[in-house]
């Protein structure tokens, strides 16, 4: 009886949030950039009638559009346990992701800037089997047998596991160039950066020198580093993970951004310095400070991380750019699936999000409740 009971099929609300993020960055990178919508004369269907291959297709845009539809075909199996399971669950994560694409595909047609093809959405299809194929057969050792519950109950205090998907997205948004290492929230680039006018307040930032330059990124990366470090180490179960998570998320911020100079997409040449001596100096300090705020109570580590992620973000939004940074996004060029643009919006909306879960999130909020432990 016991055996039957474990191998039943449990269901896994964290893939439920996890499938809502990526349909939404699914819709986000088909539509973008979501403007100039015109009437093509074009039936929105015709693509679907359209000679396979296209005249102009890449074995790269083939394999992009297969592997972005993977994770939606896995969430989505695991997401729809119990009430699917085996070859059910995988004939209608396949339909899911069949019914996106398509809706995408025919949107497409409306947009100058993209193009709806029928390759796009046969591999998108494909990508979706494969991810259902491979959630249905990890669905069970993970999430039946209870190995993942598990896993995340030994790392994660109760109603948590949402940090583990900011971990996520913070990791991802380092692949778009800042103005300031980890500088995440730049609202003003996007409304004008007369939103905080700090430079009218303090002339003397109008042209802020080297030196005040490089204090201004110090601030920003201490802030930042901090704030993330914070969010993720009052949700952990003890300090010794909380001081392994200060390491883990400064080494992969950093090779995130290392990783994204070879992508020929996202790198230019132009910003090959992201590692400025202030950058630096902020990573050292950022780091420091938060190994010592593992050993404070998670009350206050979340009251910092709130603080942290507040201040770097109006930091960011109120101090001037740098024309040189400006000077890399005047050059316009488009990237594959627009990876690179996506990753920039979601810079913008990270912090934001992470400061909402803090202040409402029911997990947040309890966390600090729990009993320290070492």
């Amino acid at each position: 009886m016991a055996a039957a009971q474990h191998s039943m099929p449990r269901g896994s609300p964290t893939s439920r949030v996890a499938l809502a993020v990526v349909l939404g960055l699914l819709v986000y990178a088909s539509l973008f950039p979501i403007r100039g919508w015109t009437l093509s004369g074009l039936s929105p269907w015709s693509w679907l009638l359209a000679p396979i291959p296209p005249r102009y297709w890449t074995v790269g845009e083939v394999v992009s559009n297969v592997a972005a539809y993977i994770p939606l075909g896995l969430l989505a199996t695991w997401a729809a346990r119990p009430a699917l399971v085996g070859w059910k669950a995988v004939v209608a994560a396949t339909l899911l992701g069949a019914l996106l694409s398509g809706v995408m595909e025919s949107l497409q047609t409306y947009l100058p800037d993209r193009i709806a093809s029928n390759l796009d959405f046969a591999a998108n299809v494909l990508g979706t089997f494969l991810g259902a194929v491979l959630g249905t057969i990890s669905a069970q050792p993970l999430i039946d047998r209870g190995r993942n519950a598990r896993w995340r109950a030994y790392i994660f205090l109760p109603h948590t596991q949402v940090v583990g998907l900011l971990v996520l997205l913070w990791l991802l948004v380092q692949l778009s160039p800042q103005a300031m290492l980890f500088g995440t929230g730049d609202v003003a680039t996007l409304l004008g950066r007369d939103l905080v006018p700090l430079q009218q307040w303090f002339p003397s930032l109008a042209k802020p020198s080297p030196d005040a330059r490089m204090l201004a990124e110090l601030l920003c990366t201490t802030l930042a580093v901090v704030g993330i470090a914070m969010l993720v180490s009052h949700c952990l179960r003890n300090r010794w993970l909380q001081v392994a998570a200060v390491w883990l998320l400064v080494a992969g911020g950093v090779g995130v951004k290392s990783a994204s100079q070879t992508m020929p997409f996202l790198s230019s040449g132009a910003e090959v310095d992201w590692l400025t001596p202030g950058a630096s100096r902020g990573l050292v300090l950022g780091s420091v400070f938060a190994l010592l705020c593992c050993y404070l109570p998670r009350v206050w580590q979340r009251r910092l991380a709130i603080m942290a992620l507040a201040l770097q973000v109006i930091w960011v939004n109120a101090f001037p750019l740098n024309q040189y940074f400006v000077s890399y996004f005047s050059l316009g060029r488009v990237d594959p699936f627009y990876w690179g643009s996506l990753s920039r919006e979601l810079a913008v909306v990270w912090p934001l999000a992470a400061l909402l879960w803090m202040l409402v999130g029911r997990g947040s909020k309890r966390a600090v409740t729990q009993p320290e432990s070492e």
